[in-house]
C-alpha cells in the first residue's frame, strides 16, 4: 500500500467549516508569529505521524514495513463515518432545531471529534508512544511472549522488532480501544455526559479555531472531570459543555462576546501551535486580545 505522507491530527472535514468562500484559511503559527493563507490540507498535518519505524529509521518511506497506513487508514474511515454526522449537527444548528434525533447523534459526534483530536495531537501521541520501551521491559518482567507469538512475529520477519510492535499496539489501544480506561473514552464520557449549548457567532465576527480547538475550565486531570469546556464547531457556531441547566439551549453572541470566546481558546491551552479563521479579522482580534488581555 502507498503511504500516505502527510498525516492529519486535526482532521480535514472539521477544518473546512472554518474556511472563506474560497476554501482557504486564515492562519496563525504561533512558533515564529507568522500569517499566512493556506488550505486545510496544508495544516494540522505532519510527515508519517502514524507511521512506526524499522530499524531506526525516521521519516523515511522505505523505513516503514510495517502495516504501512494502518493506523491513518483506520482514522480516515472513522473521520468519513463521523463527517456526515457531524454536517447534520451544523445543519441543526442552522435550522435551530434541537431536539431531534439528527441534534442528539451530532452531539455524540461532536464529543468523539473532540476526544479524537486531544488524544491524536502529536504532542499527546508521541509522550505515550515513548513509552514503548517501558511496556516492553513490564511484558518481559512479566514473563515475555508466548512462543507461539514469538513464532507469529518471526513469520512476519518482526522478531528483532518488539518495539516496533509495542509503538503500534499503543496507537491502537490509545486511538481505537472500547476499554473506558484509556483516555479516549474518559474524555468523550465526560463531554457527553454534558448538556451541549449552542452559541452563534454575529455575521461581523467569526468564530476561530486552533490545533487543539478544546478547552476546559475547572478540569481534574485525574477524574476527567470539569465544569465546562469550549468547542468552535465552524466559524458560525459554537458548543459549550455544561451541567448547568438553566443556561438556554441556545443563544446568539455579540461581536465583542465571540472575540472574547476567541481569545479564551488562544489561552485555554499551550498545546495549540496554529490558529485559523475564516476572516483575518477575527483572528487579528483574537490575537490582540490574548497578547494584551485588559
Amino acid at each position: 500500500m502507498t503511504i500516505t505522507k502527510r498525516q492529519h491530527y486535526v482532521p480535514r472535514f472539521y477544518l473546512r467549516y472554518f474556511t472563506n468562500s474560497d476554501g482557504k484559511l486564515h492562519a496563525y503559527r504561533r512558533e515564529d508569529q507568522a500569517r499566512f493563507t493556506t488550505t486545510p490540507e496544508n495544516v494540522c498535518a505532519e510527515n508519517y505521524l502514524y507511521e512506526v519505524d524499522l530499524r531506526g529509521l525516521d521519516n523515511n518511506e522505505a523505513a516503514h514495513a510495517l502495516l504501512d497506513n494502518y493506523i491513518e487508514g483506520q482514522l480516515s474511515g472513522a473521520e468519513g463515518r463521523l463527517a456526515p454526522y457531524y454536517n447534520k449537527l451544523l445543519q441543526c444548528c442552522k435550522e435551530k432545531s434541537f431536539d431531534n434525533r439528527n441534534f442528539l447523534d451530532g452531539r455524540l459526534a461532536a464529543c468523539i471529534l473532540a476526544a479524537n483530536i486531544i488524544v491524536r495531537h502529536p504532542l499527546m501521541l508521541r509522550a505515550d508512544r515513548a513509552n514503548a520501551k517501558t511496556v516492553l521491559r513490564d511484558v518481559e518482567a512479566a514473563g515475555g511472549i508466548t512462543d507461539q507469538e514469538q513464532a507469529a512475529l518471526d513469520q512476519l520477519g518482526l522478531g528483532e522488532s518488539l518495539e516496533t510492535v509495542t509503538d503500534l499496539a499503543i496507537m491502537q489501544t490509545l486511538l481505537f480501544s472500547d476499554h473506558q480506561d484509556v483516555p479516549f473514552n474518559r474524555i468523550y464520557n465526560a463531554l457527553a455526559d454534558k448538556r451541549m449549548i449552542i452559541v452563534e457567532a454575529p455575521a461581523l465576527m467569526r468564530f476561530i479555531t486552533t490545533s487543539m480547538p478544546i478547552y476546559f475550565l475547572g478540569i481534574d486531570e485525574d477524574s476527567y472531570s470539569f465544569d465546562v469546556a469550549y468547542m468552535p464547531l465552524s466559524c458560525r457556531y459554537a458548543a459549550l459543555f455544561t451541567d448547568d441547566k438553566n443556561v438556554r439551549q441556545f443563544s446568539r453572541a455579540t461581536v465583542e462576546e465571540v472575540a472574547r470566546f476567541n481569545a479564551s481558546l488562544l489561552d485555554g491551552n499551550d498545546i495549540w501551535d496554529l490558529a485559523v479563521a475564516s476572516a483575518s479579522g477575527a483572528l487579528d482580534v483574537a490575537l490582540r486580545k490574548m497578547k494584551t488581555p485588559n
